[in-house]
């Protein structure tokens, strides 16, 4: 599946995007861990202590609002694509769409 990466998690990484290869019936949690694993310099960007997505980001998953479906349990599908902002870039993100 593709990670989307915007705004300053965009400049800050140096990724724009990012290919994960997710297992069968994993959810963007399991993404998200998979996504650090690869690129370590993102946990810092991207994720708690606990290892949830901070706060201060938002996950789109196929142009949906993650809270808005099942959260961090999502299940993802191999032809997904997770789209992760700044919190304060949301809305401009899809404003258009």
């Amino acid at each position: 599946m593709r990670v989307r990466l915007y705004s300053t998690l965009r400049s800050r990484s140096g990724r724009q995007e990012v290919a994960v290869d997710a297992p069968t019936g994993a959810t963007v949690r399991e993404v998200l861990r998979l996504l650090v694993a690869q690129a370590p310099d993102l946990a810092a960007l991207l994720l708690d202590e606990a290892g949830e997505l901070k706060q201060a980001n938002v996950a789109f998953l196929n142009g949906r609002q993650t809270v808005f479906l099942q959260g961090p349990d999502t299940v993802v599908a191999a032809g997904d694509t997770l789209d992760l902002f700044p919190r304060s870039h949301q809305q401009r993100a899809f404003a258009a769409g």
